[in-house]
């Protein structure tokens, strides 16, 4: 008897059961319906879809800085504490080594004549000071081999009077690209001849900076959010599609000379500075 009460249970609908999809929607029906009831008021618009184009704050704009660097072409030299431990290690291990009877050796063998051989040879490395060095031409990519190089150009940015030439990174304003990486890439469209000649460390800016600039027209305050991406030279760049009046390629160091004193404390927190070898 029990057993077929609770089958009854399990088996049997109420007449009046509506499907799960159903009562879901009527639900949200209802829960649309009152809401708007409750903002005919207030003058609020719910059941229209946000906009895709990109609107910032009122006096606020978004600009996208490329730093472009050209990676050390040489091994830098090794630290001082580096080069004075693997002299004094050299110098001690000479006094254990142990050095065999030339009759121990074969002079035959390919490797004692390889040997032989090379020491014949007279092995003159490359100088590490370039011409371009000596010069101090700083649009030449060919100086200061062992350092991370980086691209400035002089022009009028974003934001600033056309009264004066300033330094700067490449820029553009942000509009309603899709992201922050894009507006990036877009900097650099018409400097080099490829898009393989670039290479964009990660998606997120390496660092922001915030200021506040007048308007040349209207002087009022508008705040400039400029965030920086790191890209790396891989192939050419294309000078004369530029728009800028002059460039230079320059150590972190010589960057720091070029920049206000507030962008030039940043710029020395934010660039990665050249690592010495330490092996």
């Amino acid at each position: 008897m029990l057993r077929s009460f609770v089958r009854g249970l399990t088996c049997s609908e109420p007449k009046n059961a509506q499907p799960w999809g159903s009562l879901i929607r009527q639900s949200r029906r209802d829960f649309v319906k009152t809401t708007k009831e409750k903002g005919k008021g207030k003058g609020a618009a719910i059941d229209q879809e946000p906009s895709s184009e990109f609107s910032g704050p009122e006096g606020e704009k978004i600009v996208a800085c490329v730093a472009l660097e050209r990676l050390p072409l040489i091994v830098p030299p090794p630290a001082p504490e580096v080069l004075a431990f693997r002299n004094f290690s050299s110098a001690w291990n000479d006094q254990y080594r142990r050095h065999y009877p030339k009759e121990f050796i074969d002079v035959l063998s390919s490797s004692n004549q390889r040997e032989a051989n090379s020491a014949e040879l007279v092995f003159e490395p490359a100088p590490r000071i370039t011409e371009a060095d000596k010069a101090n031409d700083r649009k030449s990519l060919q100086r200061a081999l062992d350092r991370r190089l980086f691209l400035i150009v002089q022009g009028y940015p974003l934001g600033y009077s056309k009264e004066k030439l300033i330094w700067h990174f490449p820029e553009r304003i942000y509009k309603n690209e899709e992201t922050m990486r894009l507006c990036a890439e877009s900097v650099l469209v018409p400097t080099v001849a490829k898009e393989d000649d670039v290479y964009f460390v990660g998606n997120a800016p390496c660092g922001h900076f915030i200021e506040s600039l007048a308007d040349p027209k209207s002087k009022s305050p508008i705040t400039y959010k400029r965030f920086f991406f790191r890209s790396q030279l891989l192939g050419k760049v294309r000078y004369k599609a530029w728009n800028y009046k002059d460039y230079a390629w320059v150590t972190k160091e010589e960057l720091l000379e070029y920049f206000e004193m507030d962008l030039s404390a940043y710029m020395k927190q934010m660039l990665v500075d050249d690592l010495r070898v330490i092996y």
